[in-house]
């Protein structure tokens, strides 16, 4: 399936979002996780240029080989990005949960 903008808000409970067999389209594609209580886990593809935006009130966020535990934000974005012809932007919140975001 070809990839939208996606804006998924979930009150209690987890999101798991793969995009590891999406077509993602030329340009910049915009995800927006939100999350009251629970996790939300990303998978996204290799190969694509990411800007990753991790955040977490209460609990752990791993961004991209990056951890921080008890809350906070993490930030990750491919060198490239700018001048990539495919690129995601995303966008986590949590508030009382994980956050989980990997690059496979």
């Amino acid at each position: 399936w070809k990839l939208e903008n996606t804006h998924v808000e979930m009150k209690a409970g987890s999101v798991h979002l793969d995009l590891l067999d999406v077509t993602i389209p030329e340009g910049e594609t915009a995800i927006y996780i939100e999350v009251k209580a629970g996790d939300a886990h990303i998978r996204l593809p290799e190969g694509v240029a990411v800007d990753v935006v991790g955040s977490v009130k209460m609990g752990d966020c791993r961004v991209l080989g990056q951890h921080t535990s008890g809350g906070g934000s993490l930030v990750h974005r491919s060198e490239d990005y700018d001048e990539a012809e495919r690129k995601l932007r995303v966008r986590v919140e949590v508030k009382f949960g994980d956050c989980h975001v990997k690059q496979i």
